[in-house]
């Protein structure tokens, strides 16, 4: 991400600083640190406007309408119109906050080259960790769930969660990052909480495995300090995480989730856009001609026969040559499995990155080259295949400093133990945004495998 040379005038301000960082942070940033987010950055449609964007989709052809007839008199078909179905996507919001001494301000504008980086440092950081969580999103089902319980333990004053790994589970180790704030809720979406010291307000995850699949947590309270865990307690099988601030969803099958589209604060990504079991996502329900191509491997392991047989299914459902393949997106497990996979199965290519100058794996099919791009929060039981073109696209808008007074962007952090405030200041930005896919047959999934 390009930042701030040096040398930079003495006389930037904060706000100065917070528009360099912010500047299309969105589309610099995320394409570093997620591939998918290299791929959405181009499907940018343009920004969100009002409270929801509409988009229509064509299910059928009216087909009946279409037949031969007797050469004798006989009467012309069945009138029988087309189906159209009407999308309604929410756009969501997503904001970032900084906070910096107000004196170590006062001292980089005197002295950049001394006080200056620091600050830097903490604007970037946040614009990375936005970054990331959007380029999580992407992935995801719209639920915000992160991850699911399928077993525990407790050993000095520190929980280890084992997560589910089913092909039906939600979320996986990758949604995790390290110095986050979690909350566990059941199905139903009631907060579940361990046994601890103190009135219990989070779990801070301090570590976390992708071999094992697992993720350790410190508990704090809402003193703000690590209250030492003693017992899972209330958190078990089949409960879920989500992070903290965010609003736990009741997905009970009867009494739970009707669109995964406005389920939670997050929009929905791949794994809820590609679906082809009925999900209704933004108003659209996922079967029949709308559903998504999807490869059941069969918990078996991931070979070039799923890229075969997935891309063909993929043609028969929109048509050879209506759009172009050139990415596989997946887990840098399933990428290391692929890699092996070569040296048995010639039909995985070596493909020539001519602007890297370096080479990568593939697979071709027909007039389509698949190159594999591996990316840390893609499950390690899912590849997705999205085309170029615009079946997958990216409504939104920048970030925009928060201003609400009229004008003042920088703002003294309240102290919340007394009046006044601390010496301290805080900005706010926010942007808006939403992910739809406009033709999901087109969007090829390979799930259910082992790498």
């Amino acid at each position: 991400m390009g930042f701030l040379a040096t040398g930079v005038a003495g006389d930037l301000t904060l706000g100065n600083y917070l528009k360099i960082v912010s500047k299309g942070a969105v589309y610099n940033n995320l394409s570093e640190d997620s591939p998918i987010w290299d791929f959405i950055k181009k499907k940018k449609k343009g920004p969100s406007e009002g409270r929801e964007l509409r988009y229509l989709l064509r299910s059928a052809y009216g087909a009946s309408a279409a037949a031969f007839v007797s050469v004798d008199g006989g009467a012309y078909p069945t009138a029988q119109q087309a189906t159209i179905s009407e999308g309604t996507a929410n756009y969501k919001d997503f904001a970032l906050t900084v906070e910096v001494e107000r004196t170590l301000i006062a001292k980089a504008l005197s002295d950049f080259s001394r006080y200056g980086e620091p600050l830097a440092e903490e604007l970037r950081s946040k614009s990375i960790a936005l970054s990331r969580q959007l380029s999580r999103a992407c992935y995801g089902d719209g639920t915000g769930i992160i991850g699911e319980v399928q077993s525990t333990s407790v050993s000095g004053g520190v929980l280890t969660v084992t997560l589910s790994t089913e092909d039906t589970a939600y979320g996986h180790v990758g949604n995790f990052e390290l110095g986050d704030k979690i909350k566990c809720a059941n199905t139903d979406g009631t907060d579940q909480a361990p046994s601890l010291t103190g009135t219990y307000d989070y779990l801070l995850v301090t570590a976390k495995s992708r071999d094992n699949n697992t993720v350790s947590f410190t508990g704090y309270t809402t003193a703000g300090i690590d209250g030492t865990i003693t017992a899972a307690n209330d958190i078990g099988d089949g409960d879920m995480f989500h992070r903290y601030g965010t609003t736990a969803q009741d997905i009970n099958p009867t009494s739970g989730i009707t669109d995964y589209g406005k389920a939670s604060e997050e929009w929905a990504g791949l794994e809820s856009l590609s679906e082809d079991d009925g999900h209704v996502v933004n108003g659209i329900t996922l079967s029949g001609a709308l559903a998504g191509t999807r490869r059941d491997a069969s918990g078996n392991p991931i070979d070039s026969q799923d890229f075969q047989q997935m891309m063909s299914q993929v043609m028969i459902a929109v048509g050879q040559g209506r759009y172009k393949y050139s990415k596989a997106m997946m887990a840098w497990e399933t990428l290391d499995a692929l890699i092996e996979s070569r040296e048995v199965d010639r039909r995985f290519q070596s493909v020539q990155d001519n602007q890297r100058g370096t080479s990568s794996l593939g697979y071709i099919h027909g007039k389509n080259t698949l190159t594999f791009d591996a990316d840390e929060f893609c499950r390690k039981d899912r590849i997705y295949v999205c085309p170029e073109g615009d079946v997958l696209q990216f409504h939104g808008s920048d970030f925009e400093f928060v201003k609400p007074d009229g004008g003042q962007k920088f703002f003294l952090t309240p102290n919340s133990s007394a009046d006044g405030h601390k010496r301290s200041i805080r900005a706010y930005m926010e942007g808006s945004g939403c992910l739809v896919s406009v033709h999901s047959p087109a969007i090829g999934v390979i799930h259910n495998f082992t790498a």
